[in-house]
């Protein structure tokens, strides 16, 4: 089966399989995942799509559905039932459905490859823990079926399957059974299978789960599970009760329907457990209930949320102490009271007592704290009133809400003009009146900033320090805070002057930082807009729309800051190839009409050595094509030839070539111009060995950079992975060395024909492959195995882990990350959240003026760049092993162990690594390294 004939999982293993995993809950191990026990009918339902039947009162319930790759739960909820009898599994679906959104229900065959993209539940079993096979059933709301074993591959498995679906104005129901004779292996009284639930929603789309996913509804190592118990009580969650927050008597409550289907009473233990970024909240006792023989009854269950913020709550079932539920980790709305009370009375407290230390006579201290006694005192009477018996209403919640609204207004305007004074001087503070309005602080590079951050008290200073190598390109940032609306802010940089010499300020280049809202952070868009952090402009007022949009360029940025507003600017400092080593100070002037201008201090160290080129193949996949007006990815000669030197100027030494023929070397001729060195990695439809020589016989007698015949495409299937062999004989024939995207499986099966494999890092199988290549487990499949993922993701530090600690921890031999850029036809690029359902490709976007650059782009040249201070560093350790001099032997030692600090720092489980690591840590590693470098140089006597 080709690429354009699959299933809804499919699509998402063939875009978000390189997506990588949310940080949270996407994220969780095993023990988190949702847990159900289902239990044995007697009587089996009749399939109509009507959940009249008795067996749909007792059966297990999976609810509370998230939206895939998010956080959230979805807007529209599902409920999922299931039960069983030694002939079937019976699986039915409650999909809520707005009464002005009309059901997609055009597909009516089996196993069509558009079955995916009407309305459709689905359902996934995985008998053998993570073994294959997986069994994947979808069917849409006209009930038609698709069904396969094999990702992408409905004639991999045709089940008896009997379908039922009904629809009415607010839902729509499906129900099916499931032979277990087409199942394997062999259910048993007692089993435990991975399972997982899952809804495609239209208009709007919206994918949900029962089981949070994050890299393809395939994956089932994020499946929930589901034991098989002839008598199993019947569990499901009715309601969190996060609706009104923590009113209720006692608190919050929520609500568990229960069902005991045997001839004996049944005692049932419930136990809940919240967290939130203040702490976490653990029942005291199980709310223990008793139900009698084959009855069922809804019981509530008391919990508390310690603080504001990201809460989440964990409900278990046990009977006799063997769990029969657990919701896994569901996300609480931010509904509770308590926490918000508690925190005005303690930031009340402690902004009153910074004010008292600063022993200022300023009018606008005065009255702050004046407002904020009134804010501590209100608090003070909200616990009060809150903790008097009462059932809850809407109307008090908001009474309460609306009281506590106007204390936290005033602690965040308080905290404005704190996060300002933090930085006057002692003079100014002894005014009489608030001159300047805004305040400067620092970050370290990467670290990004809302657009109404507050500085942290350590990063208020007046210095920059920045360390880099003769020719090494190096960022840093700081941020502007104003309490008032500023216009036309400015920076200028002074050049650098140090005892060794001068650095031109011409070397220095200064961006804004520009938030924009996003359709999400990954491949496939998301309903729901995110504001990220991305874009390095001069001027972020500009407006950016269509294909090209003008940005005019500008020596010195300037932009406006809102009143209680953060913005950040974004430095590079270019180091000359010969500057000499030594300190260097440059000074940035903020300025802003009507406000008294201030200043940074930037400090530079330049290294006294030089970085190597690294080993690696470092190449970046680019889909645009060397043509004028061909369409939104065709570009002039003058736009392909500077994006080409972009490329190379950000460490990659190789890019993907979609042109064909007199284009094609032209292209070659561009690239090897820029200066990269290959190889470059040709994209074709080659179906004779003779234009595979040709390619190669251009290549040499131009000397261009060497290439390599690349297929893009993921090969995975059987069916791929023969169509794939086809063309890799051709070239291989043709004297032309073969890379594809594959799995690890997929490389061994193409074994002999496959010179470079490229591996996705959210393939199920990737993270085993490293750990077998570090541990020496397993011989590599090639010695130039790369790895390859969605760069454009907006976390900075993905691509900074996979562009260098990553890569030398992993001992793989390079990578290609997509894509440098690539719009969907028909769309445009700097409007996210309309037109398909796919999200463009973009590190970097296009302008008439060049290119626009973004921080995921900054992120992969320093990733680089640690691989090359790592290169630097084992290079120097083997070209001075054998010299005899007093202290080198320590210095080499010290060396080894900052090795090993990275390697044990780094996680074969990248993961690990993305949840762990801030962009601080990813600096501190690089010094460590190079501070070892040093100290060999010093022993040196160099």
């Amino acid at each position: 089966m080709n690429l354009s004939t699959f299933s809804l999982v499919s699509l998402l293993l063939l875009f978000v399989s390189h997506a990588l995993p949310l940080r949270a809950f996407a994220d969780a191990e095993a023990s988190a995942r949702p847990f159900l026990t289902a239990p044995r009918t007697e009587l089996p339902p009749e399939i109509d799509g009507v959940l009249a039947d008795g067996c749909w009162q007792r059966a297990a319930r999976a609810s509370n559905f998230f939206v895939m790759d998010a956080r959230r739960l979805a807007k529209r909820q599902t409920i999922a039932y299931l039960c069983w009898d030694t002939q079937n599994i019976y699986v039915a679906f409650e999909c809520e459905q707005p009464e002005d959104k009309p059901l997609s229900q055009n597909v009516k065959e089996r196993d069509s490859n558009r079955l995916w993209l009407d309305d459709s539940v689905e359902f996934f079993v995985n008998a053998q823990d993570e073994a294959p096979p997986i069994h994947h059933v979808i069917v849409n709301a006209a009930g038609a079926v698709y069904d396969e074993s094999v990702s992408g591959e409905p004639t991999s498995w045709d089940a008896e399957i009997e379908v039922g679906v009904t629809t009415a104005a607010k839902n729509w129901i499906v129900e099916l059974s499931l032979p277990l004779k087409d199942l394997q292996p062999e259910l048993k009284e007692g089993s435990t299978w991975r399972v997982n639930f899952n809804r495609h929603a239209t208009e709007p789309r919206e994918l949900s789960s029962w089981s949070p996913v994050s890299d393809g509804f395939f994956n089932s190592g994020q499946f929930g599970s589901v034991r098989f118990v002839a008598n199993a009580a019947g569990v499901g969650m009715q309601d969190i009760g996060d609706s009104l927050g923590d009113l209720g008597p006692g608190g919050a409550s929520l609500r568990l329907h229960l069902a005991n289907p045997n001839v004996s009473p049944l005692t049932a233990r419930i136990l809940a457990t919240t967290e939130s970024p203040a702490g976490a909240w653990k029942s005291p006792s199980p709310v223990e209930v008793v139900l009698e023989r084959q009855s069922a009854q809804v019981v509530a269950a008391p919990y508390a949320v310690v603080g504001r913020g990201d809460a989440t709550i964990r409900i278990l079932v046990t009977d006799e102490d063997q769990a029969i539920f657990d919701s896994g980790v569901l996300p609480l709305k931010d509904r509770f009271l308590r926490p918000r009370i508690r925190e005005v009375i303690r930031r009340s407290q402690q902004h009153i007592a910074i004010i008292d230390g600063l022993q200022s006579s300023l009018t606008e201290v005065v009255t702050l704290r004046a407002e904020l006694v009134t804010s501590l005192n209100t608090a003070y009477r909200l616990t009060k009133s809150v903790d008097l018996p009462r059932e809850p209403t809407a109307a008090f919640w908001l009474e309460v809400d609306r009281k506590l609204r106007v204390a936290e207004d005033v602690l965040h305007d308080g905290e404005v003009t704190l996060s300002v004074l933090s930085g006057y001087t002692q003079e100014e503070l002894r005014g009489t009146g608030m001159v300047r309005q805004y305040v400067l602080f620092t970050k370290p590079p990467f670290e990004t900033a809302a657009p109404n951050a507050m500085p942290e008290k350590d990063e208020i200073r007046r210095t920059v320090a920045m360390f880099a190598t003769p020719g090494e390109i190096e960022a840093a940032t700081f941020l502007i805070r104003s309490k008032t609306a500023l216009e036309n802010v400015t920076v200028k940089a002074t050049d650098f002057i140090g005892h060794a010499g001068k650095i031109p300020a011409a070397a220095i280049d200064i961006h804004i930082l520009r938030h924009w809202w996003q359709a999400g952070r990954t491949p496939v868009k998301d309903e729901q807009l995110v504001l990220v952090p991305e874009l390095l402009l001069k001027d972020d007022r500009v407006i950016l729309k269509g294909a090209l949009p003008d940005n005019p360029p500008r020596n010195d940025p300037v932009t406006d800051v809102p009143a209680g507003g953060t913005k950040q600017f974004w430095v590079t400092v270019s180091v000359p190839p010969r500057a000499s080593a030594g300190a260097y100070l440059s000074t940035l002037s903020v300025s802003a009409p009507g406000q008294p201008s201030t200043s940074l201090t930037m400090q530079l160290r330049v290294l006294p050595f030089v970085l190597p080129v690294a080993p690696q193949y470092l190449g970046v996949e680019y889909r645009n094509r060397l043509e004028e007006g061909q369409g939104l990815s065709s570009v002039p000669q003058g736009r392909y030839q500077a994006e080409m030197q972009n490329i190379r100027d950000h460490g990659f030494q190789a890019v993907t070539v979609f042109d064909t023929g007199d284009k094609r070397n032209r292209a070659l001729a561009f690239i090897q111009k820029s200066g990269m060195r290959g190889p470059v990695a040709v994209v074709d439809g080659f179906q004779q060995t003779a234009e595979v020589s040709s390619v190669l016989d251009e290549q040499r007698r131009w000397k261009y950079p060497p290439v390599s015949f690349y297929l893009p495409e993921l090969v995975e299937t059987k069916t791929e992975i023969e169509t794939a062999r086809k063309k890799l004989l051709v070239i291989r024939a043709g004297g032309g060395t073969t890379m594809v995207v594959t799995t690890p499986e997929g490389a061994e099966e193409l074994r002999g024909v496959l010179d470079t494999p490229v591996y996705s890092v959210t393939n199920p199988d990737f993270g085993d492959c490293v750990r077998d290549r570090i541990l020496g487990k397993a011989a590599p499949l090639s010695t130039t195995e790369c790895y390859t993922w969605e760069a454009m993701q907006e976390d900075p530090s993905i691509n900074r882990l996979f562009c260098g600690f990553y890569l030398w921890k992993s001992r793989m031999r390079g990578i290609l990350p997509k894509t440098y850029q690539s719009v969907i036809a028909g769309e445009d690029p700097f409007n996210d959240g309309a037109g398909s359902t796919l999200r463009q490709r973009m590190m970097t976007y296009p302008s008439k003026q060049g290119v626009i650059d973004t921080i995921q782009w900054e992120a992969a040249r320093e990733g680089i760049d640690d691989l090359r201070y790592l290169t630097f560093l084992e290079q120097l350790i083997t070209g001075v092993r054998n010299v005899r001099r007093p202290g080198l032997p320590e210095a080499i030692a010290n060396a080894e162990k900052s090795l090993a600090r990275v390697r044990s720092v780094i996680q074969s489980d990248y993961r690990i690594s993305l949840k762990s690591l801030r962009p601080r840590d990813y600096q501190k590693l690089r010094w460590d390294v190079a501070e070892a470098g040093l100290k060999i140089l010093d022993a040196m006597g160099k």
